[in-house]
């Protein structure tokens, strides 16, 4: 059997390339955007920032869809299927795998953007000012300690969403192997709606559940119901998980490349 760590080097190796050909796309772009404010005459030490935020929000969607992509034809294609793995190194690995490359985009955004404020700090500082920081009652530790849980709530929200991609896809799979064209259309078509109303009901609890982390933030007290979300959350992940690796086991089959 194939082990956990090649399988996760097969599974990251195409997702690899995509991700650096989507970021050389961004690069040609960024220099575009430079030389096109160059040619207007509006040149300033901000404008490799100005051009690199411009570009970050595309290439992180473009970003997710790619890997998203490449994630679910793992399960289907003969390619990775017929590697003799276990079904549950295979979903994990592609799960390391897809968080993996989504976080190598973040990381490499972070680092362009940490170029542009270098470039351009002085004129950011003089833009924006330097004014001190109210903390109230919180220490310094009460503030890495609220950034810390708010990384974590990212990260399991990322998390989440690519096993919730995952689970949705075996479904629509699992029942493309036995229902009829006309009542495969319509179980697609439910679980869609369905997926698309759980998608707008978390993104509005989340927005609600930052406003009053927020505003609660002063006391440092109300971070704390931060827990029972991630750990909701949490349990949502290890359901889906379970129910797509059931799926791949049984009802799954590959399809050629």
């Amino acid at each position: 059997m194939t082990s956990f760590g090649r399988i996760f080097k097969v599974l990251t190796r195409s997702k690899f390339r995509e991700a650096n050909l989507l970021l050389l796309i961004q690069l040609i772009a960024i220099a575009v955007s430079l030389v096109w404010i160059l040619i207007t005459g509006a040149l300033s030490t901000t404008s490799l920032l100005q051009a690199v935020s411009s570009w970050a929000g595309v290439t992180y969607v473009v970003g997710f869809y790619l890997i998203a992509r490449r994630s679910e034809q793992a399960y289907t294609q003969d390619t990775f299927r017929l590697i003799p793995v276990e079904e549950t190194w295979l979903y994990l690995g592609n799960l390391l795998s897809s968080f993996v490359m989504f976080f190598y985009i973040m990381g490499v955004e972070v680092l362009l953007h940490l170029a542009g404020i270098g470039i351009g700090w002085q004129a950011l500082r003089k833009d924006l000012g330097i004014h001190p920081v109210d903390m109230g009652p919180n220490t310094p530790w009460d503030i890495i300690k609220i950034v810390m849980l708010v990384a974590l709530l990212v990260l399991i929200v990322i998390v989440l969403m690519w096993t919730t991609i995952t689970f949705v896809h075996l479904v629509v799979s699992a029942t493309s192997n036995f229902l009829p064209s006309a009542s495969k259309r319509l179980v697609n078509f439910v679980l869609y709606i369905v997926v698309i109303f759980l998608v707008v009901r978390v993104a509005a609890f989340l927005i609600v559940l930052f406003s009053r982390v927020t505003s609660s933030l002063p006391t440092s007290g109300g971070i704390m119901d931060l827990w029972w979300p991630i750990g909701g959350m949490v349990l949502v992940i290890v359901i889906e998980s379970v129910a797509s690796v059931f799926l791949l086991k049984k009802w799954v089959e590959t399809v050629p490349n």
